[in-house]
């Protein structure tokens, strides 16, 4: 495509037993989206990995919806088949949990046609009410506080890749340049779906180009609600982290070096002397009550970031080991 041209577009949704609810208000937001952007013959195809029970048929607004189903074989392969099928010069990937602004693909076309290609997702989370989302904010402004503290038009390559926010959630780019990091794709895991599919797709990416974030082509993401939800999650982020940050030079790899002497220290402590493991972890959570109100959070919320602290690092410490484990059976 060449510069000022206007390109097709196809949007690939993965999706595997989301609320209807949500799924809907993410096709809803999609679809005011694309009514007001100049993208060419925009499609959107769903697909469907193993939902119980399978997503019906949709309509999002005049764009063309395919459905296309298949066991359940994880977010990355769900990713893999839908830019397979797309017929779009570019893809922007949205996942089921994701609600992009209404003019976010207006605007964005508008970049793409002056020649930056490669657009990462400015997503922010969508229900700051409950601890668990307002922990996983915590976070995210503790890693990426850069970019985040005062968001703007802005680029990264290979050499800052680790500093910005990133993700396949909503992430747009070539449809070509998307099949060529699938098939550079490298993991630790045999089982793809415990992979770390975002780091490896857009690092690929990022070493062909540079790729684009802005608060201009935003969204918002609908976190989990509940402990046990958080908890899974947290245990799966463990492992795929070693997957996409153990290897050399990797900004976060002293976290995951870090993390196994400090659980096997823990894990002897609570064997050998369960009062002060109970003390341990009453210090985790004011050391991270006090993380969160360096960050400028109010009291309580810096209170009940400290009371998540002891079970997000257990959580995160055994998909740690988890992700190691494999790691190692897999080179065996």
């Amino acid at each position: 495509m060449g510069v000022g041209a206007s390109p097709t577009l196809s949007v690939v949704v993965p999706i595997y037993n989301e609320s209807q609810a949500q799924f809907a208000e993410t096709l809803a937001a999609l679809a005011v989206a694309l009514e007001l952007s100049s993208w060419r013959a925009p499609e959107v195809v769903i697909v469907d990995d193993g939902s119980e029970p399978p997503v019906p048929s949709v309509v999002v607004g005049s764009a063309d919806v395919r459905v296309i189903r298949q066991p359940n074989q994880g977010r990355f392969e769900a990713r893999r088949v839908g830019i397979d099928a797309a017929r779009g010069e570019y893809v922007l990937l949205l996942d089921s949990r994701v609600t992009i602004e209404p003019d976010a693909l207006r605007w964005v076309c508008g970049q793409v046609q002056a020649g930056a290609s490669a657009w990462n997702g400015h997503t922010v989370t969508a229900n700051l009410t409950t601890p668990y989302s307002r922990f996983w904010d915590v976070i995210t402004f503790a890693a990426y506080g850069d970019y985040l503290r005062q968001p703007k038009t802005t680029s990264y390559g290979i050499d800052d890749y680790d500093r910005y926010p990133k993700g396949t959630g909503h992430f747009l780019a070539p449809r070509s340049w998307l099949l060529d990091a699938i098939s550079d794709f490298e993991t630790l895991y045999e089982d793809l779906g415990l992979s770390s599919d975002d780091t490896h797709l857009l690092r690929s990416i990022a070493r062909r180009d540079r790729i684009h974030i802005s608060p201009m082509f935003a969204s918002s993401y609908q976190s989990r609600e509940s402990l046990i939800p958080f908890l899974r999650h947290t245990l799966r982020r463990g492992t795929t982290f070693v997957d996409g940050h153990s290897r050399r030079g990797a900004r976060f790899r002293p976290v995951v070096l870090g993390t196994l002497p400090a659980s096997l220290v823990g894990l002897i402590l609570a064997v050998r002397h369960p009062r002060a493991a109970v003390a341990g972890l009453g210090g985790m959570s004011l050391a991270g009550a006090l993380f969160a109100r360096r960050q400028g959070r109010p009291a309580r919320e810096a209170a009940r970031f400290g009371a998540l602290v002891p079970p997000f690092a257990l959580a995160y410490s055994l998909g740690i080991w988890r992700g190691l484990v494999l790691a190692v059976l897999r080179s065996i």
